[in-house]
């Protein structure tokens, strides 16, 4: 009997490590794992430690990364993902209320091929920065475990918080920890 219970505690460890993980403790809809930093590096762009800077070219050939001085808004998606098609939409509607106050979004895709990153922001919204992340260089740098994800940073660029997967009211969440950063002083 001990066995038996040894080997569902063993299941039990597999399938929740497998399920994603978010900062509230749950899986989330359409999550999809990553493979962990190629060298072996522990995770770094987690709550409380400060965002790793990096840049890249968006769709227009421009270099983008994060923005100093301003809450930043990074999200992970692709163009495959069903969350995301809900997703991006609601990020538009933050981006539009709380770009003026100081919000920076940027969005990196994680597709293999770029050739319906253009189309998918077309269709879906996206008047922010949006990215091909080439070879998952920057998911890689932030240790990215599921699609979408998300990272809010505060101004000084420490991450805050981080999402894993989305689902219904995830985009209020969002928007509530941003509208929390914002309140905050500028350093």
């Amino acid at each position: 009997m001990t066995r038996r219970f040894g080997s569902l505690a063993s299941l039990l460890s597999i399938l929740a490590a497998c399920a994603g993980a978010s900062t509230d403790g749950g899986a989330r809809e359409g999550a999809r794992r990553a493979a962990p930093p190629a060298d072996g590096s522990r995770p770094l762009a987690r709550p409380g430690r400060d965002a790793p800077p990096f840049t890249v070219r968006d769709l227009d050939g421009r270099e983008v990364g994060l923005a100093p001085g301003r809450v930043n808004l990074v999200f992970f998606w692709a163009t495959w993902s069903e969350p995301d098609k809900k997703a991006v939409p609601r990020l538009q509607e933050i981006f539009l209320r709380h770009g003026p106050s100081g919000l920076a979004l940027l969005g990196l895709s994680v597709d293999d091929e770029p050739r319906d990153v253009a189309a998918f922001v077309r269709t879906y919204g996206g008047s922010y920065p949006v990215a091909w992340d080439q070879e998952r260089r920057v998911a890689e740098l932030y240790a990215v475990r599921c699609e979408p994800t998300y990272f809010v940073i505060d101004r000084r660029g420490v991450v805050r918080f981080e999402h894993c997967g989305y689902r219904e009211g995830e985009a209020e969440r969002i928007e509530a920890e941003v509208v929390e950063l914002l309140r905050e002083p500028a350093p």
